[in-house]
């Protein structure tokens, strides 16, 4: 069973693509795109460096992730790591697959991509624009 999951963060878009992972584990709950825009580590995103992370959390009774941690993260020095983490608390399972097999305690293993926003000339901004 692929029990990995990708995320793209696309913050010039203002959107979060989720693909649907191959167990048909039922996803009931996201970060959203502000979520993530506002995870996005300050230094890449002034400096509009793209970064990923891996992690690993299992899927607590409620469907909450719990006991989660980076497995990698690229580059290393943006922190993108700890931006994923911080998210990991917006993702929310139901108790059981489409098929009836239950995944309380499964270990989840996500990748987050985070992209900057790919315009112009001046500096990227968490503010949001009028």
């Amino acid at each position: 069973m692929n029990a990995c999951k990708t995320l793209v963060a696309f913050m010039a878009l203002g959107a979060l693509c989720a693909a649907a992972p191959a167990s048909a584990q039922t996803l009931m709950a996201q970060p959203s795109a502000t979520d993530v825009a506002l995870a996005y580590p300050e230094r890449a995103l002034q400096e509009r460096v793209a970064g990923a992370a891996t992690v690993t959390c299992v899927i607590a009774r409620s469907g909450l992730l719990d006991q989660c941690e980076i497995v990698s993260e690229e580059p290393a020095e943006y922190e993108f790591g700890s931006a994923a983490l911080s998210i990991m608390r917006h993702f929310r399972y139901a108790p059981v697959t489409d098929s009836g097999e239950r995944i309380v305690g499964m270990r989840k293993r996500l990748v987050v991509r985070f992209s900057p926003p790919d315009n112009s000339s001046e500096p990227a901004s968490r503010d949001p624009q009028p």
